[in-house]
């Protein structure tokens, strides 16, 4: 059953089509959703502030010169709060495992907090400029009256760009940033226990709902050494939210990376693998099939715990090898009829 690992992952196989739909609480490993309410939490309180900031940016027809400075400072204190909580809520995981630095790691995490504020301020102040600049030369080519010109700007109708809304630009930024602050700070606090003797590896946790990027399922189970990086889709990362990634692996991603003690990994891989089980025989109680269902979840998993979700369903008394091969195949079947749709390869 091998091949099941290799199979490329789908939103939902043929054999599946049956099944209800898969909620995020399901397969989310129950140490993650604290962090993870806590990040939906900062990010309401930072997305209205933010969008105070950007519309009265936005509604002017220029950018003041204070903007970034007040942007920046107005985003340090909730980038650092929410690496407060993120490293408050993984000391309780971990149990106190050593006594921390705790001057050390909050110093690092402001001055990260403020570099990031202030980067991202600047950034957007960019954004504005350019996109006022290219309003600007377009009304004069196309002799826009004052007034559409205001609208065009506060509207995001601008043709050839992004609507920019100051609420949707907002919820964006919150989602990304708060994200970034928290996986940082996880970071941070991880390596500072290593240095005074834990033992720990990291492991790629993703939502796994229907919005979850089909190369962040993939990644989900991944486990690495703490310095070393994931890769996801064919980035390197050295957690989520890493600016490395690109924006196509950072921007409303909702994956954490979990730190545990090296001796537990094993435990907590057969503890995943028992989730996806017992996932497995509830659907084929509603009219799925167990052996389809298995094989399409291990089918989105990192290998090494697909393997261990594969051995613990062949002890199932729904397994059937006939069907599980017969869902690798109409999988294949679909993916490979995709590509051809797609021209992909």
């Amino acid at each position: 059953m091998s091949a099941a690992i290799a199979v490329p992952p789908l939103m939902m196989s043929t054999a599946r089509n049956n099944a209800r739909p898969i909620a995020a609480a399901d397969l989310i490993d129950p140490a993650a959703r604290p962090l993870l309410t806590m990040l939906d939490r900062m990010e309401r309180s930072l997305e209205t502030q933010l969008a105070r900031q950007l519309a009265a940016f936005e509604q002017g027809l220029a950018v003041p010169d204070w903007g970034a400075s007040r942007l920046a400072a107005l985003l340090v204190p909730h980038l650092v709060q929410v690496a407060d909580h993120a490293v408050m809520i993984q000391d309780r995981a971990w149990g106190r495992m050593q006594a921390k630095d705790v001057d050390t790691f909050r110093a690092a995490r402001v001055d990260w907090a403020r570099q990031q504020g202030a980067a991202l301020a600047v950034n957007l102040d960019a954004q504005t400029r350019a996109r006022i600049r290219a309003a600007i030369e377009q009304a004069t080519r196309e002799n826009w009256s004052p007034d559409t010109l205001r609208k065009r700007l506060q509207q995001g109708l601008v043709p050839g760009l992004p609507g920019l809304a100051p609420r949707t630009r907002a919820e964006l930024i919150a989602r990304t940033e708060l994200h970034n602050a928290a996986t940082y700070a996880q970071e941070r606090e991880a390596l500072g226990l290593a240095e005074r003797g834990a033992d720990l590896v990291k492991v790629w946790t993703a939502t796994r709902d229907n919005r979850t990027r089909p190369h962040h399922r993939r990644a989900h189970g991944q486990t690495r050494e703490l310095k070393a990086d994931f890769l996801v889709g064919g980035r390197a990362m050295s957690r989520p939210g890493d600016p490395r990634g690109g924006a196509h692996n950072t921007i409303r991603c909702r994956c954490v990376a979990r730190h545990l003690p090296r001796s537990y990994l094993q435990t907590d891989r057969q503890r995943s693998a028992a989730a996806v089980i017992n996932l497995a025989r509830r659907q084929a109680g509603e009219g799925g099939g167990f052996s389809a269902t298995v094989v399409g979840h291990a089918a989105d998993m990192d290998p090494a715990l697909a393997e261990i979700v594969l051995r613990q369903a062949r002890r199932e008394p729904g397994w059937s090898a006939r069907a599980a091969q017969t869902a690798i195949a109409a999988m294949e079947a679909e993916a490979a009829a995709n590509a051809s749709a797609t021209g992909g390869g």
